[in-house]
């Protein structure tokens, strides 16, 4: 007869020891952030480089479209409340590129209560 109490250590070794260099294993094989684009039914991953410059795209995107919202609105003196996200030297280099004037500035710091 199998005694399987004998076997059961040794499976829940070989088990452990399994997951741990599987998980390894695609641990080291995405460090790094990765992004899916479906172009024309086709799906790329974009990793490093790639990654990076479809980020910078995508805000320069939505920076484009922000600005082309806000030359529309009449009168041009118009206060207009924006937030942004980023650390204070990305933000002043922001103010700075569009030319924007800012009437007042605030920090909001998110916090769990």
């Amino acid at each position: 007869m199998i005694n399987y109490s004998t076997l059961a250590i040794p499976i829940i070794i070989i088990l452990v020891v399994g997951g741990v260099s599987s998980f390894l294993l695609v641990y080291s094989f995405y460090p790094e952030k990765h992004e899916n684009v479906n172009i024309d039914g086709k799906c790329y991953e974009l990793i490093g480089q790639a990654h990076q410059e479809f980020m910078n795209l995508s805000a320069n995107k939505e920076i484009k479209t922000l600005i082309l919202q806000l030359s529309k609105v009449e009168p041009n003196d118009v206060s207009i409340p924006i937030i942004f996200d980023g650390g204070d030297s990305e933000i002043k280099n922001f103010i700075d590129r569009f030319h924007l004037v800012v009437t007042s500035y605030q920090k909001v710091k998110y916090s769990r209560s």
